[in-house]
């Protein structure tokens, strides 16, 4: 367990300060994604995303329900990384504010100078970034949206960034007389475009990305209790190749939530589960990811609160 650990550390953190100056990049934490819905769709949520986690998926998915929302997300990562998340969405008519934070942290690392048994000291690992969220409905189909973040990171020595999301939302709409009208949903955003400082003497770059995304809901009828969507997701960070996302959600009477994924293109994972339930204003959401080559599976149980 202990060297799965130093082994999950490395590759979170280190690698991307080690090889900055070759096409890597730093702030690994941002790339982590957020809430149990969206780890249970496969991280699927560019098109999806309506409540206050729209700030980190896509910022212009904030206009696309008319509630206020607070969410709070508890991420078990692997061995044992914590990872949490809080955001607070506010609408005005066709605005849309949130304000959120990421903090990541692990503790007492131990430290060896030389081989030996016990350490020589410990010291801890500490990410954060806080932001604030626009959004605006330009019309009944478009929406667009900005995200602003301050990202501290910290291992020993600290680093810190300036970083901006931008993100469209655009709802298919075929005619008021259709039954196909409103089920087809597509999401763009472009994120971790910014400024960074240098980690010791190396310049640390933000892990920008590219997000394209779509979702279509295959039953939706007000008649029935049954409902089913899917999405799909292509994400492509500058320095890495691209990787599909694919995800589905069953629900019923809007209370009850199965959820299913898959991830293309990562060498460590790629099933996803998970569940939720809703009572009246309050939801809760549970994403189940194993990893391969032993390092585990992580948890993300998120908790939210609708009000006008």
């Amino acid at each position: 367990m202990r060297k799965n650990f130093l082994i999950s550390f490395f590759l979170f953190h280190i690698s991307g300060f080690l090889f900055a100056g070759g096409g890597e990049t730093g702030f690994a934490f941002l790339k982590i994604g957020i809430g149990g819905k969206a780890a249970g769709m496969g991280e699927t949520a560019t098109a999806t995303a309506t409540d206050a986690t729209a700030a980190f998926w896509n910022p212009a998915g904030l206009i696309q329900s008319n509630n206020h929302s607070l969410i709070f997300t508890y991420n078990r990562w692997i061995d044992g990384i914590q990872h949490n998340i809080g955001a607070a969405k506010f609408v005005y008519g066709n605005n849309a504010f949130a304000l959120h934070y990421i903090s990541t942290g692990v503790e007492d690392i131990e430290q060896r100078d030389i081989p030996s048994e016990n350490p020589t000291a410990y010291f801890s690992s500490h990410d954060l970034a806080l932001g604030l969220s626009y959004a605006r409905k330009m019309n009944e189909r478009l929406s667009i949206g900005i995200t602003s973040k301050y990202v501290y990171e910290r291992i020993q020595n600290s680093v810190s960034a300036l970083a901006f999301d931008f993100g469209a939302w655009y709802r298919i709409k075929y005619s008021s007389n259709s039954d196909l009208d409103d089920r087809w949903r597509a999401g763009f955003m472009v994120s971790n475009i910014g400024f960074s400082g240098k980690f010791i003497d190396e310049k640390v770059k933000l892990p920008a990305s590219m997000r394209l995304g779509s979702s279509y809901d295959v039953l939706k009828n007000p008649a029935s209790k049954n409902t089913l969507s899917v999405a799909i997701d292509v994400e492509k960070f500058f320095a890495e190749s691209a990787r599909t996302h694919l995800g589905m959600e069953y629900g019923y009477e809007d209370r009850c939530f199965v959820r299913g994924g898959y991830q293309l293109g990562y060498k460590a994972r790629g099933i996803s589960a998970g569940i939720g339930m809703k009572v009246q204003r309050i939801s809760v959401d549970y994403g189940y990811m194993p990893f391969s080559n032993s390092l585990g599976a992580t948890h993300r149980i998120s908790a939210a609160l609708d009000f006008q």
